[in-house]
């Protein structure tokens, strides 16, 4: 089964883009793959997630460490609830990209410094990566 994460910017709106993107997953991969995002709240995680479960996609999330534990969430139950720390983010950013087995990212720009260190993180252990511009 195909691991695939998918996430991007904040600000990416291309509803168009990434509904094509994930039915295409779906009639490629049929029930052999999962998609997961990093559930960030607005742009292409958001969108990800609706066009995932309206096409019946097996879909996870990576949540950062101090949140609280929701119904999508890969990583389990013991490792919410923390305290606050920036580096969380980093911590749900690596054990999202040692999941995939490839990673999509949608950006409107280039790549920012969390991007960056996604791409390196994901370019070490050897995952295929795909960058979709706007």
């Amino acid at each position: 089964m195909k691991k695939i994460l998918i996430t991007g910017d904040l600000k990416y709106h291309n509803k168009g883009e990434i509904k094509d993107f994930i039915f295409e997953l779906k009639n490629r991969y049929d029930k052999e793959i999962k998609v997961a995002t990093l559930a960030n709240n607005y742009g292409v995680d958001t969108l990800v997630k609706k066009y995932a479960l309206e096409f019946d996609v097996i879909y996870g999330e990576f949540n950062a460490y101090h949140t609280h534990h929701r119904m999508y969430d890969i990583m389990p139950v013991r490792m919410f609830n923390k305290k606050y720390h920036k580096i969380n983010f980093v911590y749900r950013d690596s054990h999202a990209v040692n999941w995939a087995d490839i990673i999509i990212l949608f950006l409107i720009k280039e790549p920012d410094d969390n991007f960056k260190r996604i791409i390196r993180a994901a370019k070490k252990k050897n995952k295929i990566i795909k960058i979709i511009k706007e």
